[in-house]
């Protein structure tokens, strides 16, 4: 199952970077991320998707605060968009150009879509009543699945415009970035593993420069019919996108329940075995 919800750049600092990074609770005020994880029994951020190379980043490397505030909470930027205009204005070139380095094309006030992955309620339970190896099937079995529905969406939905007006669209060459968070609890404190994929709407064109995915947003309910992506920007998103998207929110949600099952299969199958091993070593000759 996945819900879906699209992240603007005011709310990174009102709703993600105070609750989501901290699995859905209440980040301190004045705490660092990684002590407010630690605190909270969340792990920390994981960076995915095949465009992070152009950014300095590797999948699997930790999300920082400062990453997310830059591409998320500062309208699109560089994650080391700092970095980038410190050393600028370390060599003498003007604010202007120093803070133009740091930006991901143009400025954005829709930065990404928030795609939170929950298994079935048969899943989870066997999740949060399992033992230690049912749970560490079904949480690897999720994120070969989130694997599979990123990759789907970098292949299959994501389109980037360039040209005059747009004209042109292509699959952005370098793929998509995001930023996954797991939580092992619902807000009432009930377990319930899953996972937030903040994923950017920023990707890069084939001449290098960067842009706003479109795509991601062809569907209803995940834009209304006032923001756009950018400023000014009133074309509206290719409707051919809203089936793709549609087919790949339930087609992956039932492939990741169809995997987790298999292996749980597996994982209860080994348990009767060594069961049935040690009720057969108890038999008095």
């Amino acid at each position: 199952m996945m819900d879906i919800a699209i992240i603007r750049a005011g709310q990174m600092y009102r709703y993600y970077l105070r609750q989501v990074v901290v699995g859905d609770g209440r980040r301190p005020a004045r705490t660092p991320l990684r002590e407010a994880q630690e605190v909270a029994g969340s792990p920390a951020g994981r960076w995915m998707g095949r465009g992070l190379a152009a950014l300095g980043l590797t999948a699997g490397e930790e999300v920082t605060e400062a990453q997310l505030r830059n591409v998320f909470g500062e309208r699109g930027r560089h994650p080391y968009a700092d970095r980038i205009e410190a050393g600028l204005l370390a060599a003498g070139e003007s604010p202007t150009k120093a803070w133009k380095a740091g930006a991901l094309g143009r400025r954005v006030t829709v930065t990404g879509v928030d795609l939170v992955f929950r298994p079935q309620p048969t899943v989870y339970l066997l999740w949060a009543l399992g033992d230690e190896e049912t749970r560490k099937v079904i949480e690897v079995a999720r994120e070969r699945a989130i694997e599979r529905v990123l990759e789907w969406l970098e292949d299959q939905v994501a389109v980037i415009r360039y040209g005059k007006d747009g004209i042109y669209k292509v699959r952005p060459p370098g793929g998509l970035v995001a930023a996954r968070f797991r939580h092992y609890e619902a807000r009432s404190g009930m377990p319930l593993l899953h996972d937030h994929l903040m994923l950017s709407v920023k990707a890069q064109r084939l001449d290098g420069t960067w842009g706003s995915v479109g795509s991601l947003f062809a569907c209803p309910f995940l834009i209304d019919d006032g923001p756009r992506l950018t400023k000014g920007d009133n074309t509206p998103p290719p409707s051919i996108e809203l089936n793709t998207f549609a087919i790949a929110v339930a087609g992956w949600s039932l492939l990741a329940l169809l995997l987790s099952v298999g292996l749980l299969n597996r994982a209860l199958k080994r348990h009767r075995l060594r069961a049935a091993t040690f009720r057969s070593s108890r038999i008095l000759p």
